[in-house]
């Protein structure tokens, strides 16, 4: 799918408010270590909750409690032998999609991070990653960010931290697929990868966030 056509104008705010606030590039790259296991279960309980409140320490504790499920076959093993609920302290649906993406790749074929990097860069990536995309839970942002802890640099995540960034910023483009393409373009603009951008933004809103809670 082609991406939506970018007003300029919106390049420029986005890049003067990244200025404004002197963010830098953010880290990048496979995140846990390429622990797929950890990678699954990230992209499955991170939407609409606090990152870092309720997420990471958990996936840490999976990565810490099952080191051996670090490819998707060996974590789909974990999984029916043992409550991976029990593991990371969760209960409700988001466990059934940690479930349902691991079964998508181990469909796909796909068993590690790197060759789940190579899916997503590939020409028939839509076709590659059908089922991923078909799973209840997987959103474009999930699948974005799925993509971002396998190591793509190429995109980003849109999220509630990235859209407030961008209201900050008085950028008018409306809608998760517009407001990508404005990131898309403003990460060019500045000499970034677009994965660094996000990773940078993402950053200053969880700060700006934690400050904000500090002063009710």
């Amino acid at each position: 799918m082609d991406a939506p056509p970018v007003d300029e104008q919106d390049i420029a705010r986005l890049v003067e408010h990244v200025a404004a606030q002197e963010l830098v590039p953010g880290n990048v790259g496979v995140r846990w270590g390429g622990h797929m296991g950890a990678i699954i279960s990230d992209a499955a309980l991170q939407p609409g909750i606090s990152y870092q409140h309720a997420v990471e320490k958990r996936i840490r504790t999976l990565r810490e409690s099952w080191p051996e499920a670090a490819t998707v076959a060996t974590f789909r093993v974990h999984l029916e032998e043992h409550d991976i609920g029990t593991v990371l302290d969760w209960r409700g649906k988001k466990l059934a999609v940690v479930q349902d993406i691991a079964d998508a790749l181990h469909a796909a074929r796909l068993d590690t991070a790197e060759e789940l990097e190579q899916a997503f860069a590939a020409e028939d990536a839509s076709t590659k990653l059908a089922g991923v995309r078909a799973v209840k839970g997987v959103g474009p942002k999930t699948y974005n960010y799925l993509a971002l802890l396998v190591g793509r640099v190429d995109l980003a995540a849109i999220d509630m931290h990235l859209r407030q960034f961008a209201r900050d910023a008085g950028v008018q483009a409306c809608g998760d697929r517009a407001l990508h393409a404005v990131y898309i373009a403003g990460a060019a603009r500045l000499g970034w990868q677009p994965a660094e951008l996000d990773r940078a933004v993402w950053l200053h809103r969880t700060t700006a966030s934690r400050r904000e809670r500090c002063l009710v």
